[in-house]
């Protein structure tokens, strides 16, 4: 979970780490949010925060079962 405008870390750093978690043959997702940045739980857009709380949940529910 990255996002697009992210000063801190840039999308690059995210993008080499799934690639190489792929290569690695892990179960593995990436989710860009456009148009956020470092603080996206606390200051991001409402819908993204809502989008981003989901992804969340949705994954601790099939991992974590």
């Amino acid at each position: 979970m990255h996002s697009e405008n992210d000063l801190r870390c840039s999308i690059e750093q995210a993008e080499h780490l799934f690639i190489t978690l792929r290569l690695a043959h892990k179960d593995v997702e990436l989710v860009r949010f456009p148009a956020e940045g470092h603080e996206l739980s606390r200051s991001g857009s409402p819908t993204h925060r809502v989008q981003r709380f989901e992804v969340l949940l949705d994954w601790f529910d099939r991992h974590l079962k």
